[in-house]
This record gives structure tokens, sequence and C-alpha cells, in this order.
């Protein structure tokens, strides 16, 4: 893998107790095998399940029927800029993505596919700094 991920992955437990996890649990269900994550108790009725996959976003009620549902949730935000209005499916959008990511960093930088080179160390405030 390299030298620097060996070292995170290592402090984070280590490569094979990730393997033998299959989600993590707080008060969402996050999928550490696949982009998938489940929140409850969001706002409006507080059964409903909100729903994060890469490629859909939804909110359901307990039996399974779908309140709001969204295709292609990155495409949602096309056009935005800061002052765009996000409605409940931007948000759970954003939640899903950064749960899932912040949670399964840096295991996820493992699967087969990724790249990655380590740099040089790199110093702010090196060259071009003035000294008095």
């Amino acid at each position: 893998m390299g030298e620097l991920l060996d070292t995170v992955i290592t402090a984070h437990g280590g490569l094979d107790r990730w393997n033998a996890v299959r989600s993590v649990t707080f008060t969402a269900s996050v999928d550490v095998k696949r982009p998938r994550v489940v929140l409850q108790r969001l706002g409006g009725d507080p059964d409903d399940r909100w729903i994060f996959t890469k490629d859909r976003v939804w909110i359901e009620h307990r039996d399974g029927w779908s309140v709001e549902e969204r295709s292609d949730p990155r495409a949602a935000f096309a056009g935005h800029v800061r002052e765009t209005p996000w409605d409940r499916l931007h948000l759970m959008y954003f939640l899903g993505y950064a749960l899932w990511n912040y949670l399964t960093a840096p295991f996820l930088f493992a699967w087969q596919g990724f790249n990655f080179q380590e740099l040089d160390p790199h110093v702010e405030g090196r060259h071009g700094a003035c000294s008095k």
C-alpha cells in the first residue's frame, strides 16, 4: 500500500480489524462496504428513515413507503451558488456523503482501484518569507 497509508491504517486498528467490520452504528447506520447511510429523526415524522446511496437519496416511512426521493442527487447541486436554498434531499445527500467518507477513511483508500502517491513533506512559509 505505502508507508504513510500503512501507518495511518495501523493507527486506526489495522486492516484486518477493519475488514471484520460490517457497519458502524451511532444514531445512523453506515455501510462500510458500499456508500449507504441511513439516518432517523432528522425532522418531520420521527419514524421516517432518511437514506443515502451514491445514486439515490430518499425519505421513507417505517413501512417502506417513499415520501420523497431523488435519483442522481449530485446533479441536483448543478448551478447552485452559496445563497441557493437546499431541500431535505440536498441535506441528506450532503450528510450521507460526508458521514460515509468520514467514517470509512482511511480504510476506503485501501480498496482496489485507488491510486495514490506520497509526496515529499511540505512546510508552509519557508519560501519567500520575510525575516527581520
